[in-house]
């Protein structure tokens, strides 16, 4: 990954850290790997408080053609991962969909596989030339629709 993880953390329930990048603070508390990046490798975010302020808490490096991301704290919200992650596909040129919470569409084995965990229907943006093999869209609470 570019990185040793030196040790891992966890807080008590009501003891908050925080999750500094270069434009926001996020908070944390399940889960925590202290990283210590190797040459090459960058930083994407530290940790901005506890006894490890100033450590590493996601990284990522050049590897052939692509790169590798690690993201070694879990926040409270998800809300940092996804800026992350959301921050990879950009750079790639990758097309993001900004899905409601409890919508997740995945592509599994040649197949589109959307399942909607929320309580309110989903249209979700399927291409007219796509065959619907399981389901309907707009995608209703509960359900799943899988298209190619």
């Amino acid at each position: 990954i570019g990185a040793n993880v030196n040790f891992f953390d966890m807080l008590v329930p009501d003891v908050i850290g925080k999750i500094q990048t270069q434009s926001a603070v996020y908070d944390w508390n399940t889960w925590a790997d202290v990283l210590s990046p190797k040459q090459g490798t960058d930083i994407l975010a530290t940790y901005a408080d506890q006894f490890y302020s100033g450590k590493a808490a996601a990284i990522t490096r050049k590897l052939g053609k692509g790169t590798v991301t690690y993201i070694g704290v879990e926040s409270k919200d998800g809300q940092f991962e996804r800026e992350i992650v959301r921050s990879i596909y950009q750079k790639a040129g990758v097309e993001i969909d900004n899905l409601p919470k409890g919508i997740y569409v995945e592509w599994r084995d040649g197949f589109f596989v959307a399942v909607n965990y929320s309580n309110e229907a989903f249209n979700l943006t399927i291409p007219e030339s796509s065959l619907l093999l399981i389901g309907t869209n707009p995608l209703q609470a509960g359900q799943a629709v899988v298209w190619k």
